[in-house]
């Protein structure tokens, strides 16, 4: 989880607090807390659900209190708790990228530049295969 921490990380959906660090051009490393976690759970009364509700739709302020807060900081490290990993463009076949795009109501040519084609594409692939980043099972 250490690339929460990275400069480069970029919020894609404040509601769910999900990350995404470009890795290259095709390679996009995503991340949400992990919804199907025991301590995430919306009637969980636990610390992570207390930060976890604390800063939904505040991300960058999520990042920030994990220099001052010190039970900021386990949540964020804790891979058990998020769903992560990095997806590769280049995995899925034009039909694929197609066919993930129509689910979402778009078009891949109403796509202006690659970059953001490819990580659309990648975004999509995540928040529609969540069982795939689990780092608990």
């Amino acid at each position: 989880m250490k690339n929460l921490f990275n400069k480069n990380i970029r919020c894609t959906d404040p509601a769910t607090l999900q990350f995404c660090l470009p890795v290259s051009g095709d390679k996009f490393w995503y991340c949400e807390p992990n919804g199907f976690h025991d301590s995430l759970l919306p009637d969980s009364s636990t610390q992570e659900r207390q930060i976890y509700e604390r800063f939904i739709e505040y991300p960058y302020e999520l990042l920030k209190a994990a220099e001052r807060d010190a039970k900021v900081k386990p949540f964020l490290q804790n891979k058990l708790l998020w769903l992560s990993g990095t997806i590769d463009v280049r995995d899925f076949s034009d039909e694929e990228k197609r066919e993930l795009a129509v689910d979402y109501g778009m078009t891949l040519d109403g796509m202006a530049a690659e970059e953001e084609r490819n990580q659309l594409i990648c975004e999509f692939y995540f928040e529609s295969t969540p069982m795939d980043f689990r780092n608990d099972i």
